[in-house]
């Protein structure tokens, strides 16, 4: 249920990152591997800190929600910190 919308949303930061790192670095192939190199770890370090912390959770959802919201203050974010 909550995979496709995720999903869409993953892609759609990860090609803004792009973007805004393009007009750091350039259209170039070092945007590009910065925004699949940080997309990766956090995949990797997502997954660790799940497996370590997912038997202790009493309330599932709330922290779904929990961490969506911190992925989307720092979707926010940024582009500020980009900015600079």
């Amino acid at each position: 249920m909550f995979g496709v919308p995720l999903g869409f949303a993953a892609l759609v930061y990860e090609l803004l990152w792009f973007r805004q790192l393009g007009l750091i670095f350039g259209n170039t192939v070092h945007a590009a591997a910065t925004v699949l190199t940080a997309f990766m770890i956090g995949l990797a370090w997502g997954a660790d800190l799940a497996r370590k912390w997912v038997g202790r959770v009493r309330n599932p959802l709330r922290l779904f929600g929990a961490v969506e919201a911190g992925i989307g203050l720092y979707a926010l974010a940024v582009p500020t910190a980009l900015s600079r």
